[in-house]
């Protein structure tokens, strides 16, 4: 792949999508259900988080053909790139959850290592369980992931059936139950790493039929279409060829996406992910549910305290432990 060839777009779609989760989290369902006089009660924004593991599996392939890793550097990294944001927010949310862990000690040890999930315990976030996805997936299946981009047909099999494998997933509301939620990451991951396998084989394959403007109306499309998923579920079916096409047509695409805004909302995502159902407990906590619940004044406040705490945990956590954990 050539050096220039960039996709600066895929940070931009990143940051919206991880307000989106944000938002969707705080109430937006019950926003949108009474704009749309109930017509829309139920869109499928968890689905936002296939969106994410499709990314993870692109940038993972752009990581690896640039700069090849053995199996035991790509575990380093990958634990030194997640864990220790994650762990730094459990020592500071402790307070919150001391009570359930001083009596559910499996709890507290697995979470260290973000391993609750996949052992079907407690989460003490949440939103964690795609972190453990995301964590383990690619270190579990790395030894599939590293040489399948040499092998032409079965990269481009792989890629078709995680394609068809994702689009029934996304016909209904998600499900984050096990192992519903590993199957998820595993196809869209697989989905992101052997797409950027083809476009390495065929670098002229950038789809641009729309202009420069390419990346933002895929997008704008998958967003309109989860947006409408409640009202008839089977269009969910073409969401993740949406999702593949927004990706594909980015590099080189300009537009509102690619705006230092957008892109540093997309460098924040994990942090944001990570820290905002934990902010919103503790603060539910502290002022009571009933003066929180639709107070649009707080969860505002809420909302950007979140992206300030989380550009803190990026800049001071994640950023250098990130650093160390490329280190040969």
């Amino acid at each position: 792949m050539k050096k220039t060839r960039s996709y600066t777009e895929i940070e931009g779609m990143r940051g919206i999508l991880a307000v989106i989760i944000v938002l969707y989290h705080f109430g937006l369902e019950s926003l949108v259900s009474q704009v749309s006089s109930g017509l829309i009660s139920e869109s499928y924004w968890g689905n936002a988080v296939d969106y994410f593991f499709i990314i993870s599996g692109f940038v993972l392939g752009v990581s690896q053909s640039k700069n090849p890793k053995t199996w035991f550097q790509f575990t380093k990294s990958r634990l030194f790139r997640l864990l220790p944001s994650y762990i730094f927010l459990i020592i500071v949310f402790s307070p919150w959850y001391i009570d359930h862990w001083i009596n559910n000690i499996p709890d507290i040890l697995l979470s260290i290592f973000g391993l609750a999930y996949p052992f079907g315990y407690t989460q003490w976030n949440g939103a964690s369980w795609s972190m453990s996805v995301e964590l383990y997936i690619p270190i579990i299946v790395a030894p599939l992931l590293i040489p399948i981009l040499q092998l032409k047909n079965i990269k481009i099999l792989v890629f078709l059936s995680s394609l068809i494998a994702t689009s029934f997933m996304a016909i209904s509301d998600p499900s984050t139950e096990l192992p519903l939620g590993f199957v998820r990451g595993f196809f869209g991951i697989l989905l992101g790493y052997t797409l950027y396998g083809i476009v390495k084989e065929y670098p002229n394959l950038a789809i641009l039929p729309f202009g420069q403007h390419s990346t933002l109306i895929f997008f704008s499309s998958y967003l309109v279409l989860t947006l409408l998923s409640d009202i008839f579920n089977p269009v969910g079916f073409i969401i993740p060829t949406l999702t593949v096409l927004s990706i594909l047509s980015s590099e080189g695409s300009k537009s509102i996406l690619s705006s230092k805004l957008l892109i540093w909302l997309g460098s924040l995502t994990y942090t944001i992910y990570l820290i905002h159902m934990p902010l919103q407990k503790s603060v539910v906590d502290v002022l009571g549910n009933d003066m929180v619940d639709g107070n649009i004044f707080i969860k505002a406040v809420v909302g950007i305290s979140c992206i300030i705490f989380a550009w803190l945990l990026t800049k001071f956590i994640e950023k250098p432990f990130n650093r160390f954990g490329h280190k040969r």
